[in-house]
């Protein structure tokens, strides 16, 4: 059984129809959540090199061990997950039409576009001087930065605790049937594969 999500990542690739690199997957993903959906299938996170969802690559593990994408630092489709992605009863139009308008860019333009768009999501990223060479637009992530609070400075209101994002994080994964450690060796794949 696959969730709604699950298939987005399959009939996204499909989409795109070739095989994308980890830091150009995530970007991809995450344009087509905030563009092409009305309700994003994933959400994302500061990270790295941009905007991450810790939530896609631990499907992105389920879906490898059910035979619909290939294992390896690329984001794949296996025959299997064509057939699948093809299938699906939604339209296959609208994520044609996102993977034409984006499939010349790659690389350091996609991840600078994003930035551009989305300078929230560069904020925590390691590569924003390599890919953000006009100050203006690093200065717009510097910006986008969050103020950071001492803790009880009213992020929540009982008691001055602060709002846990890891409880939420932990009932997304329970949801899809998956666990922190699972989550954990993703984190740990993706850190070997993007360095």
């Amino acid at each position: 059984m696959l969730f709604d999500c699950q298939r987005v990542l399959l009939e996204l690739l499909d989409a795109l129809n070739e095989s994308v690199g980890s830091t150009d997957f995530q970007k991809l993903l995450f344009l087509y959540t905030r563009e092409g959906e009305p309700t994003p299938s994933y959400d994302f996170v500061p990270y790295r090199f941009g905007c991450f969802s810790f939530t896609s690559y631990a499907d992105k593990r389920r879906l490898v061990e059910q035979g619909l994408i290939e294992d390896g630092e690329t984001w794949k489709l296996a025959d299997k997950g064509r057939r699948i992605a093809r299938s699906g009863e939604k339209s296959p139009l609208p994520m044609a039409r996102f993977a034409k308008q984006y499939k010349n860019l790659r690389g350091n333009a996609l991840v600078a576009d994003v930035y551009q768009r989305y300078p929230y999501f560069a904020t925590r990223s390691e590569i924003v001087g390599k890919v953000l060479p006009k100050q203006e637009d690093r200065a717009r992530v510097e910006s986008a930065r969050p103020v950071k609070q001492t803790p009880g400075s009213g992020a929540c209101p009982r008691a001055g605790r602060q709002h846990r994002p890891e409880r939420l994080v932990h009932a997304r994964l329970q949801h899809r049937g998956l666990t922190l450690r699972s989550a954990t060796m993703a984190n740990a794949e993706i850190q070997k594969s993007e360095s």
